[in-house]
This record gives structure tokens, sequence and C-alpha cells, in this order.
């Protein structure tokens, strides 16, 4: 028998398969580890699929273009020269949060205001109610504890420089040619640090879950030491996975609904089979076995 297809059976006889269950306690520990792994490593797959799909539909539908001439205002050009700020709009200007950002509230009214006129004192700067202010020396924001904390060019550094439309489109244009590079190795290291994170997780909750298992076979009277609990409570899981993954594609699954779930498999599973079936039960690690 091929290792995909005892991978599959090891997968298809986790849904229901009384006889397969009946022989778990035969099963080595790491082996049932490694099937787990293999499930999990599927499950990344297509959700990082999932993502590259509607990474990809974005960049392709919003371009650097789209999004300058969307949001930046039209002829603003705001200069910075020995560490001072100029611009060539009447001031303060304001450049208000769009209505669709505002919830609560909390919620400034403004985003940024420029006013490089005065030299602004921090109750003024509050006063104008945005998320940022731009003055004659720096930038000013309020802190999460509510405080107004002000950054002078001199303290950043930054040098001269000049942000109008054309130098905000080229920076764009830079940030998502950046991100169209950053998505393939963003989504290989989601993809081992998620099916690693998933295996780990669920070998943490099979240590309750175990117990849930033992509750259930105490009451169908099946002899049940912990250990096998365990084991059976990691196939059993195989199928909450894999169906919570599929079903979260299209709405919310909550967690008692796994829960559930996870009860009917052990319940309908958990039944003394005196007779052996054409189902193969062998348990096979989603890893090509080497001599």
């Amino acid at each position: 028998m091929s290792y995909l297809k005892r991978f599959w059976n090891n997968i298809k006889n986790s849904f229901y398969n009384p006889e397969f269950y009946s022989q778990l306690r035969h099963k080595r520990f790491w082996k049932a580890i490694l099937v787990l792994l293999g499930v999990s490593m599927i499950s990344m797959l297509v959700i990082c699929v999932m993502l590259a799909v509607t990474v990809g539909g974005f960049l392709k539908s919003f371009s650097s273009d789209d999004l300058v001439n969307t949001y930046y205002p039209d002829g603003l050009e705001l200069t910075a020269k020995d560490n001072q700020f100029t611009s060539n709009v009447a001031e303060p200007y304001f450049i208000p949060l769009p209505d669709g950002d505002k919830h609560g509230t909390d919620t400034f009214t403004n985003a940024i205001v420029i006013d490089t006129s005065n030299d602004l004192t921090l109750e003024q700067i509050g006063a104008y109610d945005a998320f940022v202010v731009i003055t004659k020396t720096g930038i000013a924001g309020k802190e999460d504890s509510g405080e107004m904390r002000v950054i002078t060019l001199k303290q950043a550094n930054l040098g001269d420089f000049v942000i109008n439309e054309e130098n905000a489109t080229t920076w764009t244009t830079t940030a998502f040619k950046f991100i169209k590079i950053a998505v393939i190795p963003l989504l290989l290291f989601l993809f081992i640090f998620g099916s690693a994170f998933i295996t780990l997780w669920h070998m943490f909750v099979l240590l309750f879950a175990a117990l849930i298992v033992k509750i259930i076979a105490a009451i169908k009277k099946v002899e049940m030491p912990y250990p096998t609990a365990y084991i059976v409570a990691l196939f059993a899981t195989i199928p909450v996975l894999i169906v919570n993954v599929v079903l979260n594609t299209f709405i919310y699954v909550p967690v008692f609904i796994d829960l559930l779930l996870f009860i009917v498999v052990v319940s309908s599973n958990l039944k003394t089979t005196s007779a052996s079936t054409s189902v193969s039960t062998e348990i096979v690690e989603p890893v090509a076995e080497t001599n």
C-alpha cells in the first residue's frame, strides 16, 4: 500500500471506524503525532492558499496610483528644510478622517492638521482634535495615555525632504513592490509556523480532551488507560480540525460546536468489534520511511 493511500486511510478512519479506534492502544505515540502534524500542514496549506488569493486580488485591483489619487490632498506640498516644516497651502490646513474610519466617540475628527506658521503649545495642538499635527518644528500626536507627544525634526534627524503627490506615488509604488516580493516568504513562514503551532496547541488541548474520552469510555464500559485515551482523542480531533478549517472559510464555528463534534466522533467509534474489517487501520506518519 502506497504512503499517500495509507495516510489517507488514517484520515478517513478517524471519522468513523470502530475497529480502527479499538486498535489504537497498540499504536506508537510518535506515529500518531506525525499524522496530526500532516493534517496540520494540510490545514495551513489551505489557509495560505486562501490568503494568497485574497492578497493577490487586492494587489491587482488596488494600485498605488489609486491610493494616492484617493487620499492625497490635491496640490499639497510639505517641505522640511533646516529642521523646519513649511507648506504651500493656507494654514491651518485640515485633512479630515474619512467617515468610514470614525468609530465611537473617542475617534479624532481630523486625520492630519498642518500648522507651521506658529509655535504651538500642547493645548493648541490638542484642540485641533487630530491624529497627527504637523507643526513648525516637528510632528505631534496623542499617546495611548492621552498625553500629547512631540517629535521634532531635529530629534528625528531625517534631513531635508519634500512630500508631494509625485513623491507619495513613488513611495507607495515602492511599498507595493516590497509587499509583492515579501508575500511568498511571509506565506512560507506562516505555513511552517502555523503547522507547528496547530500541532503543539492540539497536543496541549489533548491532555484535557483525553479526560473526556475516558469519561465516555467509562460510560460505554470500555477499558481505556490514559495513554490510549490521549491517542484516541488525537485521532478524534482530526475530523474536528478538518471540518473547522472548511467551515471557517464561510462562517465562524463556535468552540462548543467543535466540542460537540469531538464527543460525537468519540462516542460513535468507541465500540467493541470482534470481527476484523476490510478497511485498513495502519497508522502512518506523513514522512517516507527510510532504511
